[in-house]
């Protein structure tokens, strides 16, 4: 054989590697793609399950249920063509070197002394070079969108999850506190649960009171008085804003009030200094009306107070003090 036959020989081995080459896996982007394709349509098929139904017998079962025909494609032999593709992707290391060994092992050696020869071969050489570089650039992109894509979905699902336990919470607050009104009656009223955070720090009870509250004595002439003895129990409300309820004390006979004004009781000392930290209990007062209602106070804390652990100090001292402490009823 002439050396220009054994050159045409060996070009067509070398074109024949080359065209192997880049088309192997990974040819584009796509290709990393679609091999993980449905093992990401199943995940985010779970996590919209659980964020739908939570994480439940029948949610458990329906995964499985979905689950089940990927196992089946992945490990029976069927030769298709998501298995081709994982098949691929876990051996595409070992193809690039057996290909790339294929072009080494090609005998050029005798062929470099003709400068045309060379100079193809030094092309030839700079072209598998330039196609191992698109290749690792193509892994690189994958690995950088697949991490941008799951901080993404992370930061979705918490912040959907999120919204999801606020509502849940807001939802549940609203509930609980419609049910204890429309339920509650003058012989009946408790501390409201909502998620349990106050009543386990302060030991709370449904039908104990927070604090029995007696009255102020009638020595200030803007004092409304009441019929004695005539307690008031004060009970804790759970929420976002907690609060407090008790039962409108029933005043006096001899009280001088006018039909539909608004009445405070005001939580103070022994002397009629308004303790501060705890809500006033504003209200209207109807005469044609039954007024040993339910009257509720304003939030224990302002927004910017609104702490757990200073609502429970201020609901503290209102345990620990309920026998100093008084209640003054004003018209305003």
């Amino acid at each position: 054989m002439d050396d220009k036959a054994k050159f045409h020989n060996t070009q067509s081995k070398l074109e024949r590697y080359l065209y192997e080459y880049k088309n192997s896996y990974p040819k584009n982007i796509w290709h990393l793609i679609s091999a993980d394709f449905p093992l990401i349509t199943l995940i985010i098929t779970i996590v919209v399950i659980i964020e739908l139904i939570g994480i439940t017998l029948f949610s458990i079962l329906l995964i499985i249920t979905l689950a089940l025909p990927y196992f089946y494609v992945y490990f029976r032999k069927s030769g298709r063509l998501w298995q081709r593709l994982l098949s691929k992707r876990k051996n595409f290391k070992a193809h690039h070197q057996e290909l790339i060994n294929k072009i080494k092992q090609v005998e050029t050696d005798e062929l470099k002394t003709y400068p045309d020869v060379k100079n193809y071969l030094e092309n030839y050489n700079s072209e598998v070079e330039k196609e191992t570089i698109r290749k690792d650039s193509i892994k690189k992109r994958y690995t950088i969108l697949m991490i941008f894509s799951i901080i993404v979905f992370i930061g979705f699902c918490v912040i959907t999850f999120n919204a999801d336990t606020r509502l849940n919470r807001i939802k549940s607050m609203k509930t609980a506190a419609k049910s204890a009104t429309e339920t509650l009656t003058a012989d009946s009223i408790a501390n409201v649960y909502y998620n349990g955070e106050y009543f386990n720090y302060l030991k709370l009870t449904p039908n104990t009171p927070v604090a029995p509250i007696k009255p102020m004595p009638s020595i200030l002439g803007s004092i409304i008085t009441v019929e004695k003895p005539c307690n008031i129990d004060l009970y804790f409300v759970e929420g976002k804003q907690p609060f407090l309820r008790t039962i409108m004390p029933p005043f006096s006979s001899n009280a001088s009030i006018k039909d539909s004004c608004v009445i405070r009781i005001t939580i103070t000392d022994s002397i009629g200094t308004p303790i501060y930290g705890i809500p006033y209990f504003d209200f209207i007062y109807r005469l044609k009306q039954n007024n040993r209602k339910i009257i509720e106070s304003y939030p224990i804390a302002t927004p910017l107070e609104n702490h757990p652990l200073e609502i429970a100090r201020r609901m503290q001292y209102l345990q620990q003090n309920s026998g100093k402490l008084k209640y003054m009823v004003e018209e305003i």
